[in-house]
């Protein structure tokens, strides 16, 4: 994603510093996700992940995929004001 359209994104503020694995700052192992907010109402997380988070050589580790999945429906939900796990 070039630096123009994450220009048209708002930052999704997270509610504190956490420790979750997929988006809390507080963790330092953790993912670090930040998500961002389109005019449309979607939800944007423009990840680059490192190398520790590889399964097979190159591609990332089906747990971490999992966990991006979980997040971004997390956030996508929240972002129509409604609250699930």
């Amino acid at each position: 994603m070039t630096q123009t359209h994450l220009d048209n994104l708002t930052p999704f503020a997270h509610s504190a510093q956490n420790r979750c694995f997929g988006c809390g700052q507080a963790n330092s192992s953790g993912l670090k996700l930040e998500f961002l907010l389109a005019p449309d109402g979607s939800v944007v997380c423009p990840a680059s992940l490192s190398d520790q988070f590889e399964g097979p050589h190159g591609f990332l580790h089906g747990g971490i995929i999992a966990t991006l999945l979980d997040e971004s429906m997390s956030k996508a939900v929240r972002a129509r004001g409604l609250t699930a796990m």
